[in-house]
């Protein structure tokens, strides 16, 4: 019956008239004025026969959960109430959504392995002929096939949305996708046809919320930077933790750092100590001119910037590129300054005009983190 079957349309009926283009948007929207008109009341249990064909009750679903949620109630395991000859919209469907011209859309006897013939003998025991039970669970299957094409229809709308939000979230993607948009009039990747002036306007807007953002943002980066001028730094004397009573040599590598000098300050990450008068000297973390301290490779250790006799209200490190602190933090394991003692530093460099450049995980004060290059609790 089934595995030559050669498929001849019956006359057409008024709702069944209109052309079923190839194209994608077409097969919907001829399928929406064949099938949602005048169609039978989707009812979830059937008294008797369901309705002939399955397409009716899948194109008034919107959403690919509501088709699936459908499929759960009335068509898993259900076999033998969709197993009757399919339909002339159910073929006229899968002949539109075919992949191949040289094979039927529809599932043949000849598709079926022996697992389903098995399947297909146990679930039509009131249909006498192997043959003609082989079919009924072709067309089975043939309805499943329809089912999985129109959610994949239903949802590629939901999906194409999605990709507009990830492709926009992405400021460059959307500056080029507006700026196609109004040279071409349609996107850039799905040619979908959209208006010049809205994608226009689209851009406009984007252009006025990153101006307010950013002026917003400085502003308050301003206020923060008030705030911190206006705080008056203490300068609390730090004791060392770390032998104190052993001898630590002032080193010959020892600058002062100002505003001034910073652009020709040492290269690399540096220890910095702020003295009891509030100036701030740094040092290399190694140096040859005091070979036997430290771990025997000429390293040098926070007390030794100043002097172990000289009074320290700071200590950490600190890395200084083209006339900005770039890096600060308050390690220090001779002197163990605490975060607020730390901040107290960092203030003051503020007050005598230091610029920070500081990014995001160069600051190694616990509570603190960078916002607008500034660092802020």
């Amino acid at each position: 019956m089934r595995g030559t079957f050669q498929f001849v349309p019956p006359p057409v009926d008024s709702h069944t008239k209109a052309s079923i283009d190839v194209t994608m948007s077409g097969i919907a929207s001829t399928l929406h004025n064949i099938f949602f008109i005048n169609n039978p009341d989707d009812k979830e249990v059937w008294e008797g026969t369901p309705p002939d064909s399955i397409l009716p009750f899948l194109m008034r679903r919107e959403k690919l959960g509501d088709i699936l949620e459908w499929k759960k109630r009335n068509f898993n395991g259900k076999q033998a109430l969709w197993g009757h000859q399919l339909t002339w919209d159910e073929l006229a469907f899968l002949d539109q959504v075919k992949q191949r011209t040289d094979v039927p859309p529809w599932v043949l006897i000849t598709d079926l392995d022996d697992k389903e013939r098995t399947l297909a003998n146990q679930v039509f025991t009131d249909i006498p002929l192997a043959d003609d039970r082989y079919e009924a669970y072709a067309n089975f299957k043939s309805r499943l096939r329809i089912l999985l094409y129109v959610g994949i229809l239903k949802s590629s709308g939901q999906i194409l949305d999605i990709y507009r939000v990830c492709r926009d979230l992405n400021p460059l993607h959307f500056a080029w996708e507006r700026g196609w948009q109004i040279g071409g009039g349609a996107e850039g990747m799905t040619r979908i046809r959209v208006s010049r002036t809205w994608a226009a306007a689209e851009m406009v807007a984007a252009l006025v919320i990153i101006k307010v953002a950013d002026v917003g943002i400085k502003k308050l980066g301003s206020a923060i930077a008030d705030e911190a001028l206006a705080y008056t730094p203490r300068r609390e004397v730090l004791s060392i933790k770390i032998d104190p009573g052993a001898p630590y040599p002032k080193t010959i590598q020892s600058i002062e750092i100002t505003p001034g000098n910073l652009a020709t300050a040492p290269r690399g990450r540096l220890l910095f100590v702020r003295d009891a008068n509030g100036r701030f000297f740094v040092s290399p973390r190694y140096t040859s001119d005091f070979p036997n301290l430290g771990n025997g490779q000429g390293g040098i250790a926070h007390p030794q910037i100043l002097g172990g006799n000289v009074p320290v209200t700071g200590a950490g490190e600190i890395v200084i590129q083209n006339g900005k602190i770039t890096v600060i933090t308050n390690q220090s394991g001779h002197f163990k300054p605490t975060t607020l003692q730390a901040m107290d530093a960092v203030v003051e460099m503020w007050k005598q005009g230091f610029k920070f450049e500081c990014k995001p995980g160069t600051v190694g004060m616990v509570g603190y983190k960078v916002f607008n290059g500034r660092l802020v609790r």
